[in-house]
This record gives C-alpha cells, structure tokens and sequence, in this order.
C-alpha cells in the first residue's frame, strides 16, 4: 500500500545562512603590498596534478605584477582563487591555481568540503564578483560566469548544501550546470565538483581555506607570496 506524501515548507528553508561582507571589485584582485609596483614576484602555486584528480604539488611562480596585482592574462592555465569565511568571519584568502581545467569566466560554490565557505575560482575580477553577488542573493549554491554576463546559478539554499525544490528539478538543473560549466571551458569528468577539491584541506597536498594557504601534510598556512 502507497500514500502520498503532503507537501510541507518549513522556516529554515528560507533562511538565508549565507552571511558575509559586501566585496567590491579590487577584492577579487591578487594585490600586493606595493600597488604602484610593476616588474615580477614570486608566488606559491598549487598544481593539480591532472583535469581529473584532487592531488595538488606546490610551485613557486614568478609572475608579472601590473599596477600593483599579480596578472595571469598571458597563462590560460592558471586561474585566480578567493575564498570567503561564509560564517559572519571577515576571512578571505586570495591566490593562484594552475591547472584547475578552463575556466573562461568563473565558477563558485558554497558546497566546499569541509568548511563550505564561498569558493571562487576565476580568470576575470568582475566574473567572480558577478558569482559572488548571485550566491550570497539566493542563499548559497553553485554558480558561473561568462567574461562578461552571468551565465547560470543552482540554488542550494537550505545552508547553501542543499535544494529546496524536488529531486527531479534539482537533477535537471545540475545537468545543465554541468553543461553550462563545460561551455566555459571546465570541461572534466565531474564540472559541478571540480572546486569543491580546492577546499577540502584533508587531501594532499596543498589546498585553500578562508585563513590561507594551507601545507596539509605539514599541518600548516603558507603565504600567497613566499619570502
């Protein structure tokens, strides 16, 4: 015997639990101490070890600096990182990522083992300041960017995990998040979760948090530009 389930809404579904600060647009820069400076500088770079895989190495790049921020627009192979204490913390990191898959715009997402603060990985500032806008209106999710318009949100807004709507809806929405991903280059086995292995600072050997950089083996934070 079958009975149908009753509908119900309950109060923390729309709860918004995203609570961060306003970033503006030089948030999203990768600056340094110097912001008249021109030349080069030397800056920790974790590397993924191949598109599909969650092991990263570390190394250290020289790279130009332009009016004072590290400029990665001659590398179509790194990307820039930032990543937001979600929690009421004024946390953030800034940094670099390389071989992270294509990303032709930006992409982020609150779902980020294990601390699930807002993680955006990007080629332009004003993409990633497009996704972090999106993400903090409905709540947490995943979102991207194309260079110039935002392209796709998945709302997850029950903690910014988990969907509000059925598991039908939500499926068809990640495929096309998927899809969506792969138009702007990320184009791996599993696009939605790509980010989420730039977080999870259990998984060798370097990874990012809202506190830094951080060695997992050593158990330690390293910084972005090393002495």
């Amino acid at each position: 015997m079958s009975m149908p389930i009753e509908p119900k809404t309950f109060e923390i579904e729309s709860r918004n639990t995203i609570d961060v600060l306003p970033l503006k647009l030089t948030d999203f820069y990768l600056q340094i101490s110097d912001k008249k400076q021109n030349g080069k500088i030397n800056v920790n770079v974790p590397v993924y070890e191949d598109y599909n895989g969650s092991i990263t190495h570390l190394q250290v790049e020289e790279l130009p600096v332009r009016k004072g921020v590290v400029d990665i627009s001659e590398d179509p192979d790194l990307a820039y990182v930032i990543t937001v204490n979600r929690y009421g913390k004024p946390n953030k990191t800034v940094g670099l990522i390389r071989h992270f898959g294509g990303v032709e715009g930006a992409v982020g997402s609150t779902v980020a083992h294990d601390h699930h603060n807002m993680m955006i990985v990007y080629r332009y500032p004003e993409a990633a300041q497009r996704v972090y806008e999106a993400l903090v209106k409905c709540g947490g999710g995943i979102s991207c960017s194309g260079k110039d318009q935002l392209l796709q949100t998945l709302e997850l807004p029950v903690f910014g995990l988990m969907s509000a709507t059925n598991c039908f809806d939500t499926a068809e929405q990640a495929e096309k998040m998927k899809k969506t991903l792969q138009s702007i280059g990320l184009d791996t086995l599993n696009p939605l979760l790509r980010i989420v292995t730039l977080g999870l600072t259990v998984i060798p050997e370097f990874k990012y948090s809202d506190l830094g950089l951080v060695d997992v083996l050593e158990s330690k934070l390293l910084p972005i530009f090393p002495e």
